[in-house]
């Protein structure tokens, strides 16, 4: 399947650049537009990100030389992309008319900033708690005048670690009403260069800007409903939050002391461990790439869980929890702990976009691309072009060589014999050459089989292509209109029907629909 053009705006900044790394061979999006500051448009990406590339994995291959455009410059995306990654670094108001300027230009957005989380028609998005907040998006275009963009928001980074397991418990009834939350924010939260060592080295900050009112507000947010065209707040959830920044690289933690609502029906601590470690929800049932496998982890180690042993559990996206016992002041405690730059900033992104194709949001204009790709999608013809560029041989020429090869080698072969004396090279070199270079989402694989080059098409392309020529009344064009019979069986009242009598019907069946849709009676 051909996969969707994204682009990532703010691409030269920490998350930015973190949704490059995660980005890298995702099945259902690939990188094709970088924007960042007016400073880096104009550069090729490796330029741009030259002495402050902060992934441990290097910078991929397949983004390293696109050309970095200035993100205020929307025009530029138009055409290159189906939906964008915001991680822009701008003032509020400019980040919230910037975003609304992408999806006014029928760009969706998928959203890291904090301007819109409070925007009444913006879903804020963890997609194993409110999902069901995505009905939300006609509403907001047909306020805003929009036609296919829309923006979508995560919430803060320090909410992950513990707006889950709390859900949780709401969701088998245990209505909680009261939270004191303190947060150890990881310096990564920060962005690069962040807070200066010499502040944060033998040393915690028990202040971070805005912090504690995020944490306090956006819970609401999150757990509320979809009401009369707006997302109304559910405000039950009294939360006093502590915000600290701690001398550590990645991994936000949490400590949380909970109030049931309802005193005469609390918990027990092994039934709230069961809640957890069963807890499920939307993105597990669709299988999303980037979904944990289990949302939230229990550890049962009195020590954890602990940023460097814990925050990449199941590819950094899951919530691990641990010390839940009694709480002296309310009713429970526990600490939680989540990857800030992962799920929550990048891989919660990512999550949300997935999230959105899955449910059909992202996949219109694409399916339409789709259609008119596959619409008119000759394989021989496409692989005679790759053939011919490689190869400065002429195209026509290269159809007629093109042979089927035997079963298990392939769909089409290219016999390399005739370039041998113009290149003055061996055919098997040749063929290992050519076989190297030739890369398209519609081959599975180029192989090279001895003095051949061997081209596998892509069974989910092919299908794709077939369907498409069906619904597209390609596949099937005859305007024959002569009468045909077609004999098969049917039930028989004297004697039972069995396995072979029912795929005799499937395949008689069929014969007549395939002649009936060609126009014969």
């Amino acid at each position: 399947m051909k996969k969707l053009k994204v682009g990532v705006l703010g691409a030269t900044g920490m998350v930015g650049q973190r949704y490059i790394a995660l980005l890298e061979n995702h099945p259902w999006f690939s990188v094709t537009y970088l924007a960042a500051s007016p400073r880096s448009a104009g550069k090729k990406y490796f330029e741009a990100v030259l002495g402050r590339w902060q992934m441990t994995t290097p910078i991929p291959n397949s983004v390293k030389n696109i050309e970095v455009y200035d993100a205020n410059k929307v025009e530029a995306a138009i055409g290159k992309v189906d939906f964008v990654f915001s991680a822009v670094e701008l003032d509020k108001e400019l980040t919230r008319e910037l975003e609304m300027k992408y999806a006014r230009n029928n760009i969706p957005v998928v959203s890291n900033c904090s301007a819109h989380r409070g925007t009444e028609d913006v879903p804020m998005l963890i997609p194993e708690i409110n999902h069901s907040h995505l009905e939300i998006i006609p509403i907001q275009q047909e306020n805003r005048g929009l036609k296919k963009g829309f923006v979508v928001v995560k919430p803060n980074c320090s909410v992950q670690s513990y707006i889950t397991p709390m859900f949780a418990l709401e969701q088998k009834g245990y209505k909680i009403s009261r939270a004191i939350i303190s947060t150890m924010q990881a310096t990564s939260g920060a962005g690069h260069p962040g807070v200066p060592s010499l502040d944060l080295l033998d040393n915690i900050i028990p202040y971070i800007g805005g912090e504690e009112e995020k944490s306090e507000v956006e819970p609401q947010k999150i757990l509320g409903s979809v009401q009369n065209g707006k997302i109304i707040k559910d405000t039950s959830i009294k939360i006093s939050a502590h915000c600290n920044r701690v001398p550590v690289v990645d991994g936000h933690t949490a400590c949380v002391s909970l109030e049931f609502a309802d005193q005469k029906n609390k918990p027990s601590i092994e039934e709230i461990k069961k809640i957890w470690k069963e807890f499920s929800s939307i993105p597990q049932e669709l299988d999303l790439p980037s979904a944990p496998k289990q949302p939230i982890i229990y550890n049962e180690d009195q020590d954890r869980p602990q940023p460097r042993k814990d925050r990449d559990n199941d590819k950094g996206m899951s919530v691990t929890v641990g010390r839940l016992r009694e709480c002296n002041v309310f009713d429970i405690r526990f600490v939680g702990l989540s990857h800030n730059t992962i799920r929550g900033a990048a891989g919660g992104g990512i999550l949300n976009a997935e999230l959105l194709h899955a449910k059909g949001f992202l996949w219109f204009e694409s399916i339409i691309k789709l259609f008119k790709y596959y619409s008119c999608m000759d394989y021989k013809e496409s692989i005679a072009k790759l053939l011919a560029k490689e190869t400065k041989f002429d195209k026509d020429k290269i159809i007629e060589l093109l042979e089927v090869p035997p079963q298990g080698l392939g769909d089409y072969a290219f016999p390399c014999f005739i370039l041998a004396k113009e290149l003055k090279k061996n055919p098997l070199e040749i063929s290992k050459e050519i076989s190297s270079k030739i890369k398209e989402d519609f081959l599975e694989k180029v192989d090279a089989k001895g003095p051949y080059v061997n081209f596998f098409i892509s069974k989910g392309d092919l299908s794709t292509s077939v369907l498409t020529n069906i619904f597209t009344g390609k596949l099937i064009n005859s305007t024959e209109k002569e009468k045909v019979m077609v004999e098969y069986s049917s039930p028989n009242t004297n004697k039972p029907l069995h396995l072979g009598h029912l795929r005799n019907n499937i395949l008689g069946l069929s014969i007549s629909n395939l002649l009936e849709a060609k126009g014969q009676k």
